[in-house]
């Protein structure tokens, strides 16, 4: 079942403006032809033809209407409790939506506040809104740039930098779920490529491909070869990587790196390593044992 009327919060030019609402309602037992037309952006056009019939003697099943607070769209939506606030523009919804809140005192390793539920993703959010939670404990002044913010929904998480707004720290996502406070005081994680040694062994490689984690999110990455700026692509927003080319000639190399995250913890790491052109190793020859000769 496709649902092909406009609904309240909806602005796109894809619905031909008419009058009433566009939900047709069936008046009498006569059968009824409907036609549906749809285009897409080069005008190629599909049509789908089928009849209808209002029944009586059909059973009919209404929701009861929801009690409690609801969202409504083209207006702007608050919700504020005693240490979880977040508001919502007039773009945010398409249809009214049932509001749910509860705060959970779980508290995750890292975490500084308890943890928020604000409705369910199973509703989407069509803009972005902001959320402000309050930390269970004082955050000193030197700190309070180091403070994120996580999403969370099943196996899913996003997190974003704060900003501190008269005790809360406040910021901007565009989807439901679980709010929680982290203090990231952690720099990013960088391992070699290859086993560590004073000078790495490039040589059996033809790239070099770098995945740094950290708590919160990689803000930026740096690496110079020999003083120079050398460009790493990134895939997926998760690995870095070099193919090796002209800039990167035969010989020992110094690699400078430098990751941060996005509060600012920084992890630089210098790497000397050498790269010739690969050789594989020769393989043993297995000796015959001497065989005394017979008389």
């Amino acid at each position: 079942m496709e649902h092909l009327s406009r609904l309240p919060g909806i602005k796109s030019e894809i619905y031909t403006d008419i009058e009433g609402t566009g939900i047709i309602e069936l008046k009498d037992t006569a059968i009824h032809s409907v036609k549906i037309e749809i285009f897409d952006a080069d005008e190629n056009q599909s049509e789908f033809f089928f009849k209808i019939q209002y029944s009586d003697s059909l059973a009919f099943f209404r929701k009861k209407p929801f009690a409690g607070k609801q969202l409504i769209p083209g207006m702007v939506n608050i919700l504020e409790e005693k240490e979880f606030e977040a508001f919502m523009p007039e773009s945010c919804f398409y249809d009214t939506i049932p509001s749910f809140y509860n705060k959970q005192n779980i508290f995750s390793t890292g975490s500084v506040s308890a943890q928020h539920k604000l409705n369910d993703p199973q509703y989407p959010v069509h803009s972005p809104f902001k959320v402000r939670i309050k930390s269970t404990s004082p955050i000193p002044d030197s700190e309070r740039d180091k403070v994120v913010m996580q999403r969370l929904w099943q196996d899913k998480k996003s997190v974003r930098k704060t900003k501190w707004e008269s005790g809360w720290f406040a910021s901007e996502f565009a989807d439901f779920g679980y709010f929680q406070l982290f203090l990231d005081n952690t720099a990013p994680q960088l391992l070699t490529p290859v086993k560590e040694k004073d000078t790495l062994d490039f040589s059996p490689l033809t790239k070099i491909l770098l995945s740094p984690t950290d708590n919160s999110g990689i803000k930026s990455f740096r690496a110079e070869l020999d003083g120079k700026w050398l460009l790493f692509t990134n895939d997926k927003s998760k690995n870095f990587i070099y193919i090796f080319d002209e800039q990167c000639p035969f010989g020992v190399h110094e690699l400078k790196l430098r990751v941060e995250d996005i509060v600012g913890n920084i992890t630089e790491k210098t790497w000397w390593f050498k790269r010739y052109p690969y050789t594989p190793p020769k393989k043993k020859v297995k000796s015959k044992k001497h065989q005394p000769t017979k008389k």
